[in-house]
């Protein structure tokens, strides 16, 4: 598959009839929700979850969007899934209607505890137009220090905003870590599978998207060490 498409035929189900069992996966930019996502849709037990809040789909209804996506995108036992960053679900929250109506029942929190390789990996991603492992560049990386400062900034900011959420409406959370899942994603999907009280099978020996993170972002990482320890 050489392009990823939130709503190409390969990520539907059956035909679901009924109200499903919604989760979100609660994620920040560059911390492998791709990759976790994938991983579960290949169970086949947690729905097909992507950006179904994306501002892409800003130009319809949010309530008819998610009637259909129950339809095609909910597994046979019932379960939904979708994921989103922190702005992606402030316009779900600006929709008292659509909020109730989407009824989420799990949240999953996927965080990152080295926000300057996300800062990194989102700046590179930006400039080259590649998001995802499989995606051909189509512009050149250009080393900027502001620009990475600027993105660790707002990551670390959409970070609070969902701490701030949880903890406001004291909702519980299932935690998952971006360098725990790059080192153990079968253990990770067992535990989420447990909570959610389904059984999966071995997960494939190879699962697109792949970690895209390279001598680049080991350079960079360098560079912005170094000046930074320069502005104190």
């Amino acid at each position: 598959m050489s392009v990823w498409d939130d709503f190409g035929r390969e990520y539907d189900f059956p035909l679901f009839e009924g109200k499903p069992r919604v989760y979100l996966i609660a994620s920040l930019p560059r911390s492998g929700s791709h990759y976790f996502a994938h991983l579960l849709h290949t169970t086949g037990q947690f729905g097909s979850p992507n950006e179904y809040l994306h501002p892409t789909l800003a130009d319809r209804p949010i309530r008819e969007v998610l009637r259909e996506l129950f339809m095609h995108r909910t597994s046979p036992n019932g379960w939904f899934g979708l994921k989103a960053h922190w702005p992606q679900f402030v316009r779900l929250l600006k929709d008292p209607v659509a909020y109730e109506f989407i009824d989420i029942q799990r949240y999953i929190r996927i965080t990152r505890r080295d926000l300057l390789g996300a800062a990194i990996s989102y700046v590179i991603a930006r400039q080259t137009s590649s998001w995802i492992s499989f995606q051909p560049a189509r512009g050149q990386a250009s080393y900027d220090f502001a620009e990475i400062a600027d993105t660790r900034a707002k990551i670390e900011e959409q970070d609070r905003q969902w701490t701030a959420f949880f903890e406001g409406l004291a909702l519980d959370s299932i935690p998952i870590v971006y360098e725990d899942l790059l080192a153990s994603p079968q253990a990770t999907v067992d535990a989420i599978a447990q909570d959610f009280g389904v059984s999966v099978t071995k997960l494939p020996a190879a699962v697109r998207p792949e970690r895209q993170a390279g001598s680049l972002n080991d350079e960079w990482r360098q560079r912005f060490l170094e000046e930074a320890s320069r502005h104190e």
